[in-house]
């Protein structure tokens, strides 16, 4: 959508990156948002139907747009040329439309266009990424990565700062994971744990899923990979019929067996009710399972981070499953699809709930905490 200034109420724009866990993390902050702001979203193809669904409107990215500094979970080499370009791309919005807030979540070059417009930013990031995380082990790839980064503060008169992970940090950053999950050090003034930012909408259940077998075990699969129905195809296999398979499928229509179930619009509540187990490659719908006491487990190609599946394992709610010849280890899928509401899973769900409670609260409190003067037509950051 073209540029245009904003109205009544101060403007808040949304920098998710490219990834539909992004955008829906920041469409719940947004909800929450709404009374004190007019919201804008960072308009990108596979995401702009889901903004406009809840009510929100879009601006435009210029003709570049860096998709996503990660590939999966696995940091790629980030090109210097055109991270850059995405920077001033970033400085132009900010300097057009004149926010008085910005949010991101996983936007690498963010930071330095806030820096550099002088407008406040909040950072959404994951607690197993927080530079305060108890179990947080620090990787040397970091540093080279950060390389591009380095250029670009030292050109444009910015801070320089150390690491790549501190480039996805903000005037404030949210936590938005359970410290029982992944818990934090003393934290500084300027974060604060926010907790899961998930939602449980009531969509129209499609009909094919009241047709599922009840005397199988059911697993929701949530493939968010670009090769989404390459990947899918590993589960065509026999091996798989002693199974209800539920995919939800994101990337238009799929082609799969019989003993498949695809879902484009789910009521998550009663797929969950029915659910046994989540397989999927990303945390998009970890906490919406855990809410509803259903073991989680990652399959690859996508490597989560170590740190997340320890947890996992840890609390005994989930783990990894390797895809070794089109097969999970049958071992797995039996183990997990018995442990739906164990007594670990009934404490998680507990303080899963109690947090999502209180989200809202949290949110506004840790706004005015640090902007005090949000109900005016400015930010002021303390």
């Amino acid at each position: 959508m073209p540029l245009s200034p904003p109205a009544n109420k101060p403007l808040l724009l949304l920098f998710p990156v490219a990834q539909t866990l992004n955008y829906e993390r920041c469409l719940v902050v947004a909800k929450h948002l709404r009374p004190l702001f007019e919201i804008r979203f960072l308009h990108t193809d596979g995401q702009a139907s889901l903004v406009y669904q809840h009510g929100f409107e879009t601006f435009s990215n210029g003709s570049f747009t860096l998709h996503l500094a990660r590939s999966g979970y696995n940091l790629i080499e980030l090109d210097e040329k055109n991270l850059e370009l995405h920077f001033l791309e970033q400085v132009e919005i900010l300097e057009t439309l004149q926010p008085s807030l910005v949010i991101g979540d996983g936007s690498a070059t963010l930071s330095m266009a806030a820096e550099f417009t002088g407008i406040p930013l909040i950072s959404i990031i994951n607690g197993h990424q927080s530079p305060y995380f108890t179990n947080k082990q620090p990787s040397s790839m970091q540093f080279k990565s950060h390389q591009p980064f380095q250029f670009i503060r030292e050109k444009y008169g910015l801070r320089q700062k150390l690491k790549l992970s501190e480039e996805y940090e903000g005037d404030l950053n949210w936590i938005c994971d359970l410290p029982e999950l992944f818990p934090q050090k003393e934290l500084p003034f300027h974060y604060d744990l926010i907790g899961p930012l998930f939602e449980i909408q009531k969509l129209p259940t499609a009909p094919s899923f009241n047709t599922l077998n009840p005397l199988k075990k059911t697993i929701l699969i949530d493939f968010q990979h670009h090769k989404q129905q390459e990947e899918l195809n590993l589960f065509n296999e026999t091996y798989y019929k002693h199974y209800n398979l539920i995919a939800e499928a994101t990337k238009g229509n799929l082609i799969l067996a019989k003993h498949f179930r695809s879902l484009q619009l789910v009521n998550i509540a009663q797929v969950f009710d029915k659910t046994d187990l989540l397989l999927c490659d990303t945390e998009r719908l970890m906490y919406k399972a855990l809410h509803y006491g259903v073991p989680v487990v990652f399959t690859n190609p996508c490597t989560p981070p170590t740190n997340l599946i320890e947890a996992l394992e840890d609390w005994q709610i989930g783990s990894r499953g390797n895809l070794k010849n089109a097969i999970i280890d049958n071992k797995i899928l039996e183990y997990w699809t018995n442990h739906k509401n164990s007594d670990t899973h009934r404490t998680i769900q507990y303080k899963i709930k109690s947090a999502a409670a209180i989200i809202e609260h949290k949110l506004l409190r840790s706004l005015s905490l640090h902007f005090p003067l949000v109900e005016k037509k400015r930010i002021t950051y303390m």
